[in-house]
């Protein structure tokens, strides 16, 4: 799951996977399409919400329990996230999108910039250069 797509981290930064991204490491309960539940430590989560569980407990619609040590989730069977209570969902989106895509679009903009000043301060060096020949030009007539 560490590779990602661009299409992956765009559908995870504008949907509700990146809350579940953010809830890696906590317990967590997880109700599936076929009326079964899982309940275990977050491990991994990737943009498509297949999600990876550490000491995992499934329980299926007959109610017959199973322990695993480790538990691969497809996104696409997922119906219901349990998120504990404790939890606040706008705060934890924002703390996790601040935290996942801050330092990118940063470097990004302070690049951009120490290029743009580059560039202005080479116009400012010929413009002086230009106004001191002129007044040079001015002086000699």
């Amino acid at each position: 799951m560490a590779f990602e797509t661009k299409k992956e981290r765009h559908d995870a930064s504008n949907g509700l996977a990146c809350l579940i991204q953010a809830l890696v490491g906590e317990y967590l309960t997880i109700d599936l399409q076929n009326e079964s539940s899982i309940t275990g430590f977050v491990k991994e989560v990737d943009g498509y919400m297949n999600i990876s569980l550490e000491k995992a407990q499934f329980e299926d619609y007959n109610g017959n329990q199973y322990f695993y040590d480790t538990l691969y989730i497809r996104g696409r069977n997922i119906r219901f996230f349990h998120i504990p209570k404790e939890i606040s969902v706008k705060e934890t989106i924002i703390k996790y999108l601040k935290k996942k895509f801050h330092k990118h679009s940063k470097n990004t903009t302070t690049a951009l910039q120490r290029y743009r000043s580059k560039k202005l301060k080479q116009y400012q060096e010929e413009t002086r250069g230009a106004i001191a020949e002129m007044k040079r030009n001015t002086q000699k007539s």
